[in-house]
């Protein structure tokens, strides 16, 4: 039997800081961003009161690797939400390490079932709590919704989507088919 691992999350950090959460070898566990127009207050920690500057929560096996090595798809979509922020002043960082990862380990394949539910559990409560989830909690594609009606100057269609959380999420342009040999014969 397992025995469940308490949730305690860092200090938040800057995230040209985050290297200093990192451990000397693989550890597994969740982490959270938040984006802060001032710093957030020294000593807070993010959970167990979520603050509504929470954008994004993940969960990984290395935390080392994803989130702090700074190579992360959430990334673009952070400059897309906050175009003003491309370097990521006011984005911070707190991760919860739930135990360190042995992939030959049974037990850390188990514990997978733990980071998943702090990860879900999070997301849910930020969403009861505020009425929506996460600003960067949405796949493309799948979780934006078209506003019918919505135009833009001139009577266009936005080249945005507008997501459940309320940001806009740029629409991809989706290239041109070029007809296949049977169209192109059907049209001499």
């Amino acid at each position: 039997m397992l025995i469940e691992p308490k949730i305690r999350f860092s200090k938040w950090v800057r995230w040209s800081d985050r290297g200093a959460l990192g451990k000397s070898s693989p550890c597994m566990g969740v982490y959270v961003w938040a984006h802060f127009r001032t710093a957030p207050p020294r000593d807070s920690r993010p959970f167990p009161d979520l603050p509504e500057e929470l954008i994004y929560v993940g969960e990984g096996n290395d935390l080392n690797i994803r989130p702090l090595t700074g190579r992360h798809h959430r990334l673009k979509h952070y400059v897309d939400q906050f175009p003003s922020d491309p370097n990521y002043a006011h984005l911070y960082v707190s991760v919860c390490e739930v135990g360190p990862f042995r992939r030959s380990e049974p037990k850390c394949h188990t514990l997978r079932a733990f980071t998943k539910y702090i990860e879900a559990r999070l997301g849910w409560e930020y969403a009861r709590r505020f009425g929506r989830r996460p600003r960067l909690d949405y796949k493309e594609g799948k979780d934006e919704q078209y506003v019918p009606g919505l135009r833009m100057a001139g009577g266009k269609q936005p080249n945005f989507a507008v997501h459940r959380t309320g940001a806009r999420v740029a629409r991809a342009s989706r290239p041109r088919r070029s007809p296949d040999k049977r169209e192109r014969r059907a049209r001499t």
